[in-house]
């Protein structure tokens, strides 16, 4: 066993106790801002490091390092990889781990690399690399462990005053608790001569054992005694040594029995149940917490097995019940993290609010609200998550880590859809950044956050502002253009986003941007000239940019990647020149598109738009056959439901028997494949209708009534005014004077007529046909107060008169025209004429039709 081997384990435990995270880059997904979840998980590893769960570190890092994550943030995980790895005293993995690192590295990376060499014996290899190691430029928590490698080192090399000396300066700097406790152990090993374990020292060291037998300096020399005997391979005689010395203690001793318990455990090891019962005992004693901590977190990393973790819960409860136990805050804080790894959010949360409540001033305060925060989060709770954070980071000093706290709240307001606050969080921690990639991250989710916030003028401004900058990263800032120029589009200012986008492609050409990123910006491009009318610069665009996919440039590019770009490119260009009125080479794209792209969104859609074309150059069957190929190739698709309806609308336009019938199959067809689609309310009203065409009355009555039983009380989600409007139709086809069907037809109508949510264009056909029926039955009187209905309660009310369409002034016109042919025949031709008159004072169509009869009722 290297000679080192003892003293690193106490290094190494909780190795990190207080490392800060390195800051990390805002992945992108596609061009918009992206926080992803990763970010997270990385910040739960580093709790679990630097809280002595190393084990659990691990696993949470790989777990991101499994991801697709940006190259900085994954060089930034592989160190704490690393650190992890050393904190279990994987150091063969770890060294492996920190080769693929640069060199020389940064002093973090150089401080791990000579942790590993220290416990390879490789003192000069160790030395060599704590050269290149700057403490001031080690975060809080790796500072105390750069001078405690600097004493072990030193002692190695025989100069013990140099030793005592870092060693000391490192139990000074410690920032922890659990770094404290990991110092004080260390120093238990630290009297260990500098020579190599052989049979010499282990004689030198049983006689001075043996002369001071029961005393203090004696105990000294028996732990000495027993990390020779480990060291030689005699782990059993080791542990009897130390259990005859336990026995020898008495209880006025009571530091010398834990310190000889934790040696016992860690000679035995924490896996085995005699290392196990030996921290247990130190657990038990209250007399010093520091110990205690270290056996602790010795236990917890081995409670993985079932049987050991059901053990271990049942042990920390009973610690937890002893009211003198002095780190019961501390016990409590690592069930919370041990629940939360196993997926016990419940009590978890319980822990760490319990820790707020009974030890308000405990030092493990923030990590509770970590917790808090956390679980926060992942219920999507983003309003309590920042405000957890929020306290921890009014706790903390400026630096980096306040400063990435503060984009952690941003994060959360942001997901909270509080895109202001965000904006503000972010801007304000820009002004607090020191390194370069943190301020580019918090500099471009400023800018997102404002253009989500609708703030348009302002992100313009800060993307110009940071464009300026010699630091500015060129790729983030067209991502941050990208979302500018297609909210500015999107909120109806196309010219705006035409006009910027051709400036900022003016002074900063596209080709030094990274090819995922050019090609989504030319597809913007093309698309914003597209908008802007200039559809003969779109073809020109999109060549080079399918050029493009098809060059080396993008093999790094996902093969879905490229699908969805150039399908998606092809499609905008075959759209261009079908408006410039190049036909042919549209539809030529079209097939392509299909050819080259198959299955994709875009040669779907190519259909529906090539029928739609087809149809207006009045081409039905060749448009019909387009979507029945849609609808037939790719019935998974969402359109494929509307391309049999607009399908069956076609065949329906060719106004033959024979068609009906086709469209009537189409819209079955579609009924069945899809029963749950909204369309099914719109192809069983045309199955109706087409079913009136055809002089079905009856069939289509049915119809009508069964789409009113089965959508009753959804007038919010569909149309039932019209099989209401439909079924009266239906009803007066049949009538033949029949008075139970004309009474039907008039409830049904009162039902549209008595809805306030029914379009004012409905009400007033409703009205008119009601009309009717009243004249149908003789009941003339009845009509005429039915028609003037409609002139009071909508053609005179603007509000509700401006409401009217084009089929409502159709219907208003003809009600008029009713109503005044029904007062002439009354004997009321004034009156008739004062009718026919409001229909140019409002200016409804048929005015030419009513102009001989107010001359000859005013006459």
């Amino acid at each position: 066993m290297p000679r080192f081997a003892v003293i690193i384990l106490f290094l190494c435990f909780a190795w990190a106790s207080a490392q800060e995270s390195v800051p990390l880059t805002t992945q992108t997904a596609g061009m918009t801002a992206d926080w992803p979840e990763w970010r997270w998980t990385i910040l739960a590893g580093d709790d679990a490091l630097k809280s002595g769960l190393p084990a659990m570190a691990e696993a949470l890092y790989r777990k991101v390092l499994s991801q697709d994550i940006p190259a900085e943030t994954r060089r930034a995980v592989d160190l704490k990889l690393a650190s992890s790895l050393i904190a279990q005293r994987r150091f063969d993995e770890a060294g492996l781990l920190l080769q693929q690192l640069p060199k020389p590295g940064s002093p973090a990376v150089e401080l791990r690399r000579a942790i590993v060499a220290l416990n390879q014996s490789d003192i000069e290899k160790a030395d060599d690399a704590m050269e290149l190691v700057d403490a001031k430029r080690l975060s809080r928590g790796d500072r105390p462990w750069s001078f405690l490698v600097r004493g072990l080192i030193a002692r190695a090399k025989g100069r013990g005053e140099r030793a005592t000396g870092y060693i000391e300066e490192a139990m000074e700097s410690s920032v922890s608790p659990i770094q404290r406790a990991q110092f004080d152990a260390l120093l238990l090993t630290g009297r260990i001569g500098d020579s190599p374990p052989d049979d010499d020292l282990l004689d030198l060291l049983s006689r001075k054992m043996q002369d001071n037998k029961g005393t203090r300096p004696g105990f000294t020399y028996a732990r000495e005694y027993a990390v020779v005997l480990d060291q030689m391979g005699q782990k059993a005689a080791a542990i009897d040594v130390l259990q005859e010395q336990l026995r020898l203690i008495t209880a006025d001793e009571p530091d010398e029995r834990l310190q000889t318990l934790l040696l016992i455990g860690l000679i035995a090891g924490p896996e085995t149940r005699r290392g196990q019962l030996a921290l247990e005992d130190i657990l038990k004693d209250a007399s010093n917490p520091s110990l205690p901590r270290i056996a602790l977190y010795l236990l917890a990393e081995v409670r993985r097995e079932p049987a050991q973790a059901e053990a271990f819960r049942n042990f920390l409860k009973s610690l937890l019940d002893d009211p003198k136990n002095p780190i019961r805050d501390e016990i409590l804080i690592l069930r919370a993290r041990l629940r939360l790894d196993e997926g016990e959010r419940e009590g978890a949360a319980a822990d760490a609010e319990r820790i707020l409540a009974e030890f308000p001033a405990s030092a493990y305060s923030n990590d509770a609200r970590w917790i808090l925060a956390r679980l926060a989060w992942e219920a999507a709770r983003y309003r309590a998550a920042a405000d957890y954070l929020q306290r921890i980071r009014d706790s903390m000093p400026q630096g980096d880590a306040r400063t990435q706290l503060s984009q952690l709240i941003g994060d959360c307001y942001f997901q909270n859809a509080d895109y202001a606050t965000a904006a503000a969080v972010y801007n304000g921690a820009l002004q607090d950044a020191k390194t370069a990639a943190l301020r580019e991250t918090l500099a471009y989710q400023g800018i997102i956050s404002e253009i989500r916030a609708g703030n348009l003028t302002e992100a313009a401004r800060l993307i110009d502002a940071h464009t300026a900058l010699p630091e500015a990263d060129t790729q983030r800032l067209w991502r941050a253009e990208w979302n500018l120029v297609e909210a500015l589009r999107r909120s109806g200012k196309s010219a705006e986003a035409f006009a910027r986008l051709s400036l900022k492609l003016r002074d900063k050409p596209l080709s030094s941007i990274q090819p995922e990123l050019r090609l989504r910006l030319m597809w913007l491009w093309a698309f914003v000239f597209y908008e802007a009318g200039q559809y003969g610069q779109v073809p020109d665009i999109a060549s080079e940019a399918l050029q493009l996919i098809d060059s080396s440039d993008a093999d790094e590019l996902p093969d879905a990647e490229k699908r969805l770009l150039g399908s998606s490119l092809m499609l905008l260009e075959a759209r261009a020149e079908l408006r410039s009125g190049n036909p042919e080479r549209s539809l030529a794209l079209f097939k392509q598109l299909r050819s080259d792209y198959p299955g994709t969104d875009a040669a779907i859609s190519s259909f529906l738009i090539e029928a739609r074309y087809l149809a207006a150059e009045y081409r039905l069957v060749d448009a019909q056959s387009r979507l029945r190929e849609l609808a037939d190739h790719y019935p998974d698709s969402p359109l494929a439901p509307a391309a049999l309806l607009e399908a069956a609308t076609l065949a329906e336009k060719q106004g033959q028997d024979r068609n009906y019938k086709e469209a009537t199959e189409i819209l079955k067809a579609l009924l069945d494949r899809y029963p749950g689609h909204p369309l099914v309310f719109h192809a069983t009203l045309q199955i109706g209708n087409l079913a009136r065409k055809q002089n079905n009355f009856g069939g289509a009555q049915i119809l009508y009534e069964k789409m009113l039983r089965d959508y009753a009380g959804r007038d919010d989600e569909f149309p039932l005014y019209l099989p209401e409007l439909y079924r009266a139709d239906s009803l007066l086809a049949q009538s033949s004077g029949d008075p139970l069907r004309l009474d039907a037809a008039v409830e049904g109508l009162d039902r549209v007529l008595d809805n306030n949510s029914t379009p004012v264009d409905a009400r007033i056909e409703a009205g008119y046909k009601q009309a009717l029926i009243y004249i149908r039955q003789g009941n003339s009187l009845r009509a005429r107060e039915t028609l003037w209905l409609m002139v009071t309660r909508i053609l005179k009310d603007p509000a509700v008169a401006a409401q009217m369409g084009t089929r409502g002034r159709y219907w208003m016109a003809r009600s008029l025209v009713e109503l005044g042919s029904l007062l002439e025949a009354a004997g009321s031709k004034r009156e008739a004429s004062e009718v026919y008159q409001l229909i140019p004072r409002y200016g409804l169509p048929g005015e030419s039709l009513i102009k001989g009869r107010v001359e000859t009722n005013v006459n």
